[in-house]
């Protein structure tokens, strides 16, 4: 149902693109793609009309626009600064690591754009790395799991989406935390910030198949009494305690299922 309602929206523009958002909405590149060592994108679509995107530099935000089955990115802030935030950070470093931060800002504020093909279910991004056009093709992190039948699986507490939690979830803004600490608070700001968003991409997907997916790798898991077990892809194991709606790794919650 969720498949068929994503199709007929990217696919109608009398349809709102506001429509479309999910907060479980991550398309990144398959995982076999991913493996190999170069820039690979991941986008998220959140609130209204709103994206996350990881640049090569930093991780952007801003605000996204939908004509039929294009779209067009517009990048406001690089990990939640704004330009005048990022010049008082730059001012202490020398003259050539000032310039570059101030690139690489610069670079992750570049808008871009992106079309959906429905057949396929890929969404094409169009996105210049370092001067160079370059082309993706990214498709919804779950790809694949609605052709997955449960066949009455008593693992369904674990099944499903698990998101890292916010290690910073009530942190004060870039302009408060300045006023209370100077510098060395934006330091700090830009620190937790920089953390907090990263979080909003570390999604595990548990399948009933017996499968996970967890940014490129792809492997097994079980589950053993009250603690699941996730198979490496090179043979190893990873142990976490099912606590409810967490998965609890050296006693901090590593996971939270939605």
């Amino acid at each position: 149902m969720g498949t068929l309602l994503l199709l007929a929206i990217l696919g109608h523009t009398r349809v709102a693109p506001v429509a479309q958002i999910s907060g479980n909405m991550l398309w990144e590149e398959l995982p076999a793609i991913q493996k190999f060592p170069s820039y690979h994108p991941a986008l998220r679509y959140y609130g209204s009309s709103r994206f996350m995107f990881k640049t090569p530099y930093y991780i952007a935000e801003g605000h996204y626009s939908l004509d039929g089955a294009h779209y067009t990115f517009r990048p406001e802030t690089a990990i939640e600064l704004n330009h005048a935030d990022v010049d008082k950070l730059a001012a202490e470093y020398d003259p050539e690591t000032r310039r570059k931060k101030l690139e690489d800002y610069g670079k992750s504020l570049t808008p871009f754009d992106g079309d959906y093909d429905p057949g396929q279910q890929m969404l094409t991004l169009h996105y210049v790395v370092d001067g160079v056009p370059k082309t993706f093709s990214l498709y919804k992190f779950t790809v694949g799991d609605d052709s997955l039948s449960s066949n009455g699986s008593s693992n369904q507490d674990v099944v499903g989406l698990w998101y890292t939690p916010d290690p910073y979830p009530e942190k004060l803004d870039s302009k408060t935390r300045y006023r209370i600490d100077g510098l060395d608070g934006l330091k700090r700001f830009s620190k937790e910030a920089a953390m907090s968003d990263g979080s909003q991409f570390g999604i595990m997907d548990i399948k009933v198949d017996g499968t996970y997916r967890n940014f490129s790798t792809v492997s097994g898991w079980k589950k053993s009494g009250s603690t699941l077990v996730l198979t490496t892809e090179k043979g190893g194991h990873i142990e976490f305690a099912i606590n409810g709606n967490k998965l609890m790794k050296d006693g901090r919650i590593a996971y939270v299922k939605s």
